[in-house]
């Protein structure tokens, strides 16, 4: 199996990095996962996982402060996750791309018909 991932992402401080997991067969049978894997950049060690889509992640976002991770999915999910306990904080449903307000209140991202919505996401603190 190749593992491949779609996007990446590194933390504000350049201290993490986020990266999509996805697997393709050989065979030529493609199979993916939402997956989102977490590393400790200077280390190289896995510090977690995100796993609550049942396709592909496409987008990858840190937010201002690192706190939060924002994804979006083939399902059609865009979620925002902690980062320190790798729960998932929010969930709409939206498409990438998408792109958060520097103070985390609203999210621009396109519908099912490429039309470009901004909408309310406020990252809630836990």
């Amino acid at each position: 199996m190749l593992f491949r991932s779609r996007s990446v992402a590194f933390s504000t401080d350049g201290r993490t990095l986020a990266a999509t997991i996805g697997v393709d067969q050989l065979a030529g049978e493609r199979r993916g996962f939402g997956s989102v894997s977490l590393w400790n950049v200077k280390s190289g060690m896995k510090i977690g996982s995100l796993k609550k889509y049942d396709r592909y992640v496409h987008k990858l976002l840190f937010t201002e402060r690192g706190e939060r991770l924002v994804t979006a999915g083939g399902d059609g999910s865009i979620r925002s996750w902690s980062t320190k306990s790798f729960s998932e904080v929010n969930k709409m449903k939206g498409y990438a791309p998408f792109a958060i307000s520097r103070d985390g209140k609203k999210i621009a991202h396109t519908g099912r018909n490429a039309t470009i919505l901004i909408q309310n996401f406020e990252i809630k603190k836990r």
